[in-house]
């Protein structure tokens, strides 16, 4: 487990979970300098503090690195908050958070939710292991955690995508021409119901795809009153 952040009540909150897990820790107080100071195992997660409007865009840009690097870890938030939960819920996923944690939480939720973060970063990078996806001039590459656009006779570098961002292509990529409504992509890519809050993020989600795709973010299609599809 790697931890971002300068609260020291915090950090031996988790590195005793940590040890209790027998699994690796490391704290920082940015996560430039976790990066350069950890070698950390395959998959895992990160856990950042986080509150809406933190992330500085030298935050991002390390953010956007570190899952370039690391692409089997997770990237949880850990709330500052003091506002109403569903406020800082839908910042936090549309901030690229894979999850999110609450500090006043009690040990044992916490314990709990952070075991359960750490599970499915592991099931999902063994599954999605040397897996290619390539539709329309996009190639999603899971192995690598990576995703190639054509151009002309070349295929060139995406920007970084979220993890969620990254989900959400890869399950268009594999059903291309399917009409999906909102319910389903959410059950599918954020493993939530549909709420108002977590549409507006799939809404902001969408739309950040797109503009990392480039020309080729038009394959994503909304279609009015019904849903999105890849064509």
């Amino acid at each position: 487990m790697l931890v971002v952040s300068s609260d020291a009540a915090w950090i031996s909150r988790l590195s005793a979970l940590s040890r209790g897990w027998a699994i690796d820790f490391a704290h920082a107080s940015d996560l430039g300098a976790l990066m350069r100071g950890a070698a950390p195992a395959p998959t895992g997660a990160v856990v950042l503090d986080w509150a809406p409007g933190a992330l500085a865009r030298k935050d991002r840009d390390q953010t956007e690195d570190f899952r370039r690097r690391l692409p089997g870890y997770v990237m949880i938030f850990a709330s500052v908050s003091d506002g109403p939960a569903a406020d800082w819920l839908s910042a936090a996923l549309a901030s690229g958070a894979d999850g999110f944690v609450a500090k006043a939480a009690s040990s044992a939720r916490l314990a709990g939710e952070l075991r359960g973060h750490l599970r499915r970063g592991a099931e999902a990078a063994r599954r999605e292991k040397n897996r290619l996806l390539c539709h329309g001039g996009v190639m999603l590459d899971l192995g690598r955690g990576r995703v190639l656009l054509r151009r002309r006779d070349d295929w060139r570098p995406a920007p970084a995508l979220s993890r969620k961002e990254e989900s959400l292509l890869g399950f268009f990529l594999e059903h291309p021409g399917r009409l999906f409504d909102r319910g389903a992509i959410l059950e599918a890519v954020w493993g939530e119901r549909a709420t108002e809050v977590i549409a507006q993020t799939l809404d902001k989600s969408v739309s950040s795809l797109r503009r990392k795709l480039g020309s080729h973010g038009r394959c994503l299609r909304m279609v009015h009153g019904r849903g999105y599809k890849w064509e």
